[in-house]
């Protein structure tokens, strides 16, 4: 049974709501980079490799010198924290668990899908090593 705080957050926000606040929210973050800091660049990507050890990095240039499986971990924990919090105001539970399958599932495929032979790339692209 739900409580009525509960149920009065669930008929105040909504989904879109939500997403529009956190979009507000993160916006002035990526806004920084403008001036010249990046405060969002510690979230990880993955890029085109042969090596399974060159395939993840910080976005940015600026974070270089952290490894790539720590910007995997944090931005699964940034997304984690957040999400979290927007799924509370909805008044749900048990995201935690579901997120962290899905977050792995799908990163796991995007770093598979990544690997040289079989990503989308060019025969000339494929024959250069990009380390």
């Amino acid at each position: 049974m739900r409580s009525a705080t509960t149920a009065a957050s669930k008929e105040t926000w909504s989904e879109d709501w939500l997403s529009v606040i956190i979009g507000v929210l993160v916006f002035p973050l990526a806004l920084f980079s403008l001036s010249g800091t990046d405060l969002l660049g510690w979230a990880v990507t993955t890029s085109v490799y042969t090596n399974i050890g060159t395939a993840l990095a910080p976005a940015a240039k600026t974070y270089a010198g952290l490894d790539g499986v720590t910007a995997l971990f944090l931005t699964y924990a940034s997304l984690l924290v957040v999400l979290s919090a927007g799924v509370a105001a909805l008044g749900a539970d048990r995201f935690a668990l579901s997120f962290t399958v899905v977050f792995a599932i799908a990163y796991a495929s995007w770093i598979a899908g990544s690997y040289v032979y079989i990503a989308a790339a060019t025969p000339a692209e494929q024959l250069q090593d990009p380390e």
